[in-house]
């Protein structure tokens, strides 16, 4: 009778009946308990985001095993057991010591799939916690190898996806996307019966697309794997899947939509699967620093204990002007990141250059370019192009080089548009619009930065847009902000306010001196002022009411 409890249970799981599934295999369980029983009861309860019942079955099926001598569903319980203490509890000694259990068990036995399961999880770890790659890398090569001998397609599928998402973060791009797409490919073709390792397989390439900024990919991957899981009904998988679609949705400037994923996915994370909810908060404190509610961003971060290295967190103090601050958690960041880590290294850099230029530390934002530019070019992918170009636009600013800096951040806008980066190209329209009064480009510089205020307006992002409308005020434009002097009127007077007398205004406006004097003629009659002071009253009106530094 167990035996058909246990074929009945099986084959419920096979086609995601949890419940049914558990209260058969329960029944095999009553009749005679088993290694057997209790491994596919964990299974079943793992469905149903019953952990406290997972680790109790999977200990029985492990001691079980044990008792029976069969090493290999031993290691394989051992193996399920360290992830489950890594993705559930974070607990990451705990969960090595279950990978070392795994492996010793596999001793003096020919290479299997148990084999394989534990190199591809001890490679993760590597990789994740110990940060050695050419070790997870190694580990990788090998299971590949074992697992294409033994034809065991689903631990091939999943050791593949984390040896591309590890040559992504290496700065191997291509070679890294073509074993994911291998990999995604392998894992969707209907060979693999493990849903759980589909899902992993994907959310490797996922993760992959966000580093490199294909969003679109990313977005298209995100879908498919919510629609697996909807179907295989497993809610923690589909939570963690929630917050990795909202992280592309913040990217595109689909914030609502963000919001409302990001909402669902961390009440849901908190009850099923508590050491992921830190993401999902650190997501949602992202998309609160970008709407401006930055009083609620920084009670998030230190709700999840979001530490020094919160990428974010720095973010969010450059936006409040605390560069100080934001500079010493990036040089920190950067520190502990090894330069062969090139997509790791990319969001710290590329906040680390206007950081230091804010600062006047000019030769360390030279140094972060140079790197950051090397990056771009190894890569060669338009998004960090993109983000590249705004930094060396940045940078030229900051020295003074405004012809210069106007073509890269013209290049990075566009490209901005391209890739439907929303909040990226307004903010570089802030800085090019900045650029463009240096040049005396009046009217461009406010006609960008009306494009940035009216993107800042749809997106919601209330602080951005606020400082927008200073800048106008700040720089002199705007119908509003001109005091009634005409466009050339304004330009005439911030360089008056500059000291330039009128030959050097002829010159920088390329018009003549009877066209200067006649137009500080007008400017002097709206001033109401006259005489040898009036130039100096206009000097300081200008410099105290339009153009105050």
């Amino acid at each position: 009778m167990k035996e058909d409890y246990l074929t009945i249970g099986r084959s419920a799981l096979a086609v995601g009946a949890w419940e049914q599934a558990r209260e058969t295999l329960e029944l095999a369980a009553q009749e005679e308990e088993s290694a057997e029983v209790f491994e596919e009861l964990a299974w079943a309860y793992w469905w149903l985001n019953d952990m406290a019942h997972v680790f109790e079955f999977r200990e029985k099926a492990h001691r079980s095993f044990l008792e029976k001598n069969d090493k290999r569903g031993a290691s394989r319980t051992a193996s399920w057991m360290g992830l489950d203490y890594l993705e559930y509890k974070g607990e990451f000694a705990i969960a090595n010591g279950w990978f070392q259990r795994a492996e010793t068990l596999l001793d003096g036995l020919e290479k299997n799939r148990e084999w394989c399961l534990i190199k591809t999880l001890k490679a993760n770890l590597s990789f994740r916690v110990d940060k050695d790659i050419p070790k997870a890398l190694m580990l990788l090569d090998d299971t590949i190898e074992v697992s294409k001998s033994i034809d065991a397609m689903e631990c091939l599928m999943l050791a593949e996806a984390l040896k591309g998402f590890v040559l992504v973060t290496v700065g191997k791009v291509h070679e890294g996307m073509e074993l994911l797409d291998e990999a995604t490919v392998l894992a969707l073709s209907g060979n693999s019966g493990d849903i759980h390792m589909i899902t992993t397989t994907c959310c490797f390439l996922i993760d992959a697309c966000q580093r490199v900024r294909d969003y679109d990919r990313a977005a298209q991957w995100c879908i498919r794997v919510k629609e697996i899981c909807k179907r295989w009904r497993h809610k923690a998988v589909f939570a963690t899947c929630r917050t990795q679609y909202a992280s592309v949705l913040i990217s595109k400037g689909e914030w609502v939509e963000a919001e409302e994923e990001l909402t669902r996915a961390i009440v849901e994370l908190k009850a099923l699967k508590p050491a992921s909810v830190g993401m999902g908060m650190l997501h949602l404190a992202e998309l609160r620093r970008r709407q401006g509610e930055w009083t609620e961003a920084s009670a998030i971060f230190n709700e999840v204990k979001a530490g020094p290295q919160s990428l974010s967190r720095a973010a969010l103090l450059y936006d409040m002007g605390e560069f100080d601050q934001a500079f010493e958690i990036i040089e920190r960041i950067l520190r502990h990141i090894p330069v062969h880590e090139r997509t790791e290294r990319i969001p710290g850099l590329e906040l680390f250059i206007p950081i230091c230029v804010r600062l006047k530390e000019m030769d360390l934002a030279e140094k972060s370019m140079i790197e950051l530019e090397s990056i771009a070019n190894e890569l060669n992918i338009p998004p960090l192009h993109a983000a590249c170009r705004q930094a060396k636009g940045t940078l030229h600013h900051g020295h003074g080089n405004h012809d210069l800096a106007r073509k890269e951040l013209e290049d990075a806008i566009d490209l901005f548009e391209q890739l439907g980066a929303p909040f990226e190209s307004a903010r570089a329209r802030v800085v090019l619009g900045a650029v463009l009064v240096e040049l005396h480009k009046h009217d461009l510089a406010e006609a960008e930065i009306n494009l940035a205020i009216k993107s800042f307006k749809k997106l919601g992002a209330v602080r951005d847009m606020e400082k927008a409308r200073q800048q106008l005020k700040e720089l002199g434009l705007g119908a509003s902000n001109n005091q009634g002097f005409t466009r050339r009127e304004l330009e005439l007077l911030r360089l008056v306010a500059d000291g330039k007398n009128n030959e050097e205004i002829a010159d920088t406006l390329s018009i003549s001196l009877r066209t200067v004097e006649k137009h500080l003629s007008n400017i002097y009659e709206k001033l109401g002022t006259s005489g040898k002071s009036a130039r100096a009253h206009a000097a300081s009106f200008a410099s105290r009411k339009l153009f105050k530094k």
